[in-house]
C-alpha cells in the first residue's frame, strides 16, 4: 500500500510507474541470442541491507557484460562494469564471473535487475551515470538506442530482487561463491 496523500508523493509514483515502462522497453529491446545464463547469488533473490549481491553469469559467447539495477524507487544504477579493469573485460564462453559484488542498501522493496552480454565492444557503457539517476538522464538514453539498433547481437536475462531493511528480521546470509 502506498500512501499518496501529497503532491511529492503523486509525483514520485507517477515517476515509478514510468521508469517500470522504461525498463519493460529495455528489456524487450535487448531480446537478443539469448546466449547468457544468470542467476543470483547466494539467496534466491532476496537480500537484507548490508548482505553483499552478486549476479553469476555465464555467457555462451565471448562477451562484455552489464548489470543494471531499476530500484524500488524508480532509479537506475550501473552495477558493472564500473571500473576500468572490468570496463575492458571480456568474458569467456563457458565460463562462470560472479558480477558487481555490491552491499544492498536503502532504498529498500523490490528491485529488478537486467544483465547484458554485448557480442562486441560498446564504448558507450563508460558514459552511463554510476550512481542512482532517473532513467530520464541522459546517460541513459544510448544505452536504450544500442538496444534497438543491435539487439540481435546482445543477451539479456532480468530477475526481480527483494531488498530488506536489517531491522525486518530476516538474518543475513553470507556471500557465496558462483557454482
Amino acid at each position: 500500500e502506498v500512501d499518496v496523500g501529497s503532491d511529492k508523493q503523486i509525483a514520485e509514483l507517477l515517476d515509478r510507474i514510468q521508469a517500470q515502462g522504461w525498463w519493460r522497453d529495455l528489456v524487450a529491446r535487448a531480446k537478443g541470442s539469448q546466449a547468457l545464463r544468470a542467476e543470483m547469488s547466494p539467496n534466491a533473490g532476496a537480500y537484507v541491507g548490508g548482505e553483499q549481491l552478486a549476479a553469476c553469469v555465464r555467457p555462451e559467447r565471448n562477451s562484455r557484460l552489464m548489470m543494471v539495477d531499476l530500484l524500488p524507487n524508480g532509479q537506475v544504477v550501473l552495477l558493472y562494469p564500473v571500473e576500468p579493469d572490468e570496463i575492458r573485460a571480456w568474458h569467456s564462453p563457458g565460463s562462470t564471473s560472479s558480477l558487481a559484488k555490491v552491499n544492498v542498501q536503502a532504498p529498500y522493496g523490490l528491485d529488478n535487475v537486467l544483465v547484458l552480454a554485448f557480442e562486441y565492444e560498446w564504448l558507450g557503457v563508460k558514459a552511463l551515470p554510476r550512481s542512482p539517476s532517473s532513467f530520464r538522464a541522459d546517460g541513459w538514453a544510448p544505452l536504450l538506442a544500442e538496444l534497438k539498433s543491435n539487439g540481435g547481437k546482445i543477451s539479456a536475462v532480468s530477475f526481480p530482487v527483494a531488498t530488506y531493511a536489517p531491522s525486518t528480521g530476516r538474518a543475513a546470509l553470507g556471500s557465496q561463491p558462483c557454482r
